[in-house]
């Protein structure tokens, strides 16, 4: 039998070069890189630049008056003759009652058809120009507040039209004992609205009192019968008001020194100059504003508000986006001492060999910020638990653990994150302006990292 030969196919090995898979792994690193950066939020670079904030803080203080309330002494209907915010003087006319309606009823049948006067019209143009400036779309209180103004500055255009008829009424007909026309007490400025807080004083007033979500106003005129007792008006008694705001400690720091302040009343920018104080209550800070003028113009608000005009600030503006905590080892500053060939600043550290033998060793450290008892280095220069001592006295020891607090941005001008202390000296909804001689802090034009909470330090910035 011949000799068979067996062909065995040969499979050519596999031959990967070796710059191929290096680009394919370096290409699906980049598109995974790339899916990241345009999929999440971006590390943004904001310009230090030297710049002012003219310190106009808005407020809404609470408005406290001299009020008095005045209450009916028997039921019947009422008749008002008084606009709300008029002065009006001691023994003045200001309302009729009518236990039986009978009067009020004579008098609807007596009216006359008669053209408004030019003062008529003017206090209704008014009326409808105060809402205009004011309007603002959002505001519905503001709509319902116009409404009733409008609605009653025609109420009392009619019963003044009205009492002209009433002396000749009086003549004909029997009200002895069910009719009476009242006249005012005191004198003051006139208001028909009720809320709870006309007791309240500069002394009185708590902290919960500024929740403005909750505040209902009572009004007081109406065609209804009113019962006795039942609130009828209240006066102003006293020209002199206040407003009382809350403070944050940096605002209350911005005013400390103020003793006047200019006031400027937003919902119509009047503005005036007024004494001020600051007080304390209830571990809060407040502002009381004392004013002499404007009561009539904001007899019906409770709330208001305002801005107050402080110093222009210079410094270097940083958004608040980039200003974050960072904590730091917190050591005495007397612990700090001169060593070294410069004679720089530094810590001694207390180390045991293996003897028990002490030794101390002068160790160089940078500090990032001080107060008047500490002063703050970085965690990575010392493990925790590291035992330093007083140069003067070795047996003085302290161990490294405890933390604090330091504000500051990250600095990014070579190409890596660094922490720098800033001074806030004032703030406004959207920036700080801090100082510009901090030690170990920020020069004009320096970049830094605009949001903060994707900082890392680790991150290397284009």
């Amino acid at each position: 039998m011949a000799n068979q030969k067996k062909v065995v196919k040969f499979r050519r090995p596999i031959n990967l070069n070796l710059g191929v898979v290096i680009f394919v792994i370096m290409f699906v690193y980049l598109v995974i890189e790339l899916v990241k950066y345009f999929s999440g939020e971006q590390l943004s670079v904001y310009e230090v630049t030297e710049s002012q904030i003219a310190n106009d803080n808005t407020y809404q203080g609470l408005i406290i008056r001299d009020e008095k309330v005045v209450s009916l002494d028997k039921e019947g209907y009422l008749s008002y003759y008084v606009s709300e915010g008029k002065k009006i003087g001691k023994n003045s006319t200001i309302y009729s009652i009518d236990q039986t309606g009978n009067v009020y009823d004579l008098l609807s049948e007596n009216e006359k058809q008669e053209d408004l006067t030019e003062k008529d019209i003017l206090e209704i143009r008014d009326c409808i120009n105060s809402y205009r400036r004011i309007y603002n779309g959002s505001n519905y209180k503001a709509v319902y507040d116009y409404k009733y103004s409008l609605e009653n500055t025609a109420m009392e255009l009619t019963n003044i039209n009205l009492l002209s008829s009433l002396a000749e009424i009086l003549k004909t007909k029997d009200t002895k004992g069910t009719f009476d026309v009242v006249k005012t007490k005191d004198s003051g400025s006139v208001a028909y609205y009720t809320d709870g807080f006309e007791s309240v004083t500069v002394d009185t007033f708590t902290a919960d009192m500024f929740d403005s979500s909750n505040y209902k106003k009572t009004e007081l005129r109406s065609t209804d019968k009113k019962e006795a007792k039942s609130d009828v008006y209240k006066l102003i008694t006293n020209e002199n008001w206040n407003i009382v705001i809350p403070l944050s400690e940096s605002q209350a720091k911005a005013l400390s020194e103020r003793t006047v302040v200019k006031v400027t009343f937003m919902q119509d920018k009047l503005y005036t100059n007024a004494l001020f104080k600051i007080i304390q209550k209830d571990n809060r800070k407040y502002g009381i504003i004392s004013l002499r003028n404007y009561i009539q113009q904001y007899l019906t608000d409770r709330y208001i508000d305002i801005s107050i005009s402080t110093d222009v600030i210079t410094g270097y503006k940083v958004p608040k986006s980039a200003v974050t905590d960072k904590a730091f080892y917190k050591i005495p500053t007397s612990y700090f001492t001169k060593g070294g060939d410069d004679d720089s600043t530094g810590l001694i550290q207390v180390t045991t060999d293996k003897e028990g033998k002490k030794k101390y060793k002068f160790v160089e450290t940078s500090v990032v910020s001080s107060d008047d008892k500490y002063s703050y280095i970085d965690i990575s220069t010392f493990k925790e638990g590291t035992i330093i001592c007083d140069e003067k006295d070795n047996k003085k020891q302290l161990t490294i653990k405890e933390t604090g607090k330091v504000t500051g941005v990250y600095n990014v001008n070579k190409g890596y994150p660094t922490f720098k202390v800033i001074e806030v000296l004032t703030e406004n909804n959207e920036y700080y302006i801090i100082g510009m001689k901090t030690t170990n802090g920020l020069n004009n034009y320096d970049h830094i990292i605009l949001n903060v909470d994707l900082a890392k330090e680790e991150h290397y910035v284009d």
